[in-house]
């Protein structure tokens, strides 16, 4: 199973600097194949925030990764335990979801700012952040957890950043 990603703690980590690059290209691949439904696309990197949930979604509230995860069905693995945040990795059938809870909602706009840099999909609800495999595993847990999907695209990628030549 891929690796999920975290973003570095922002104080006393529990993470080595040099886990955080693999972990984030490991989710960045997971939502590529994300594909526009066309549904959300306002939610991309310059209108980020702007997305509605559906009118039959519940609202979003504050929740840990646990109720993230009894909510889905499941019951989270914790992989990160930090002072900012947590995050937690659950498996439903061939559903794979990363919960992540935030203290504070500033650490989680500086969490998801720099998601942004790599790409994907997200739901995003109070505090909390959801991501998943694909846009159709979002829009689940979204009818279930309320909130809104966010998308971004990779800013200031080339084919030479991800794949450098074999000369180099």
């Amino acid at each position: 199973r891929p690796v999920p990603w975290v973003a570095p703690p922002r104080r006393r980590g529990r993470i080595g600097a040099g886990a955080v690059v693999p972990a984030v290209a490991a989710v960045a691949l997971l939502s590529a194949g994300c594909g526009s439904d066309g549904e959300n696309d306002k939610a991309s990197i310059g209108e980020r925030g702007k997305a509605k949930p559906s009118a039959s979604a519940p609202a979003a509230r504050p929740a840990s990764v646990e109720k993230l995860g009894k909510v889905m069905g499941c019951k989270p693995e914790i992989t990160t335990d930090v002072d900012d945040y947590r995050q937690g990795v659950c498996h439903l059938g061939k559903k794979n979801y990363v919960f992540l809870s935030f203290v504070a909602a500033k650490g989680q706009r500086d969490w998801l700012d720099y998601a942004q840099m790599y790409g994907g999909s997200f739901l995003v609800g109070n505090r909390w952040v959801v991501s998943a495999e694909s846009m159709g595993s979002l829009k689940a847990a979204r009818d279930k957890l309320g909130g809104a999907i966010e998308k971004s695209t990779a800013y200031k990628s080339s084919p030479s950043a991800s794949n450098p030549s074999p000369s180099g």
